[in-house]
């Protein structure tokens, strides 16, 4: 079980392959991240609006502490679930904001080819308008 920003998450554990400080730090970013969104978020979708005539969707990729985009190997190596993501404090306020407005959140997965093998990368989509 790991500690955050005043929540407990239970978190998958692959322990010997990372430490708690690390597992602390991505959560940390994660949630700057969604902190992020929560403040684009009004401007993004105003654009996007005017852009696709009233209807469409915003993607936001997630990035790993060291800046490279977000894999599942890499939440896996480092002990986190998707659960864990949607407890962090920032997250469930860009979840109620949404809620709020009749968007619509979700986490979504994306390949990166660019790798061999390709690994699953994870953005999140908020859409509705």
């Amino acid at each position: 079980m790991g500690y955050f920003g005043g929540l407990n998450l239970i978190m998958s554990t692959n322990s010997a392959s990372v430490s708690d400080q690390t597992t602390h730090i991505l959560l940390r970013n994660l949630d700057e991240q969604f902190k992020e969104v929560l403040r684009r978020l009004p401007d993004d979708v105003e654009s996007a609006s005017h852009d696709s005539g009233g209807s469409g969707f915003i993607n936001y990729y997630l990035r790993g502490a060291d800046g490279k985009p977000l894999s599942e190997k890499s939440m896996a190596m480092n002990g986190i679930d998707m659960k864990s993501l949607t407890q962090l404090p920032f997250y469930e306020k860009l979840h109620q904001y949404c809620q709020k407005h009749y968007f619509r959140l979700v986490f979504e997965h994306y390949l990166d080819f660019s790798k061999t093998p390709s690994e699953r990368m994870i953005k999140i989509t908020i859409d509705g308008w």
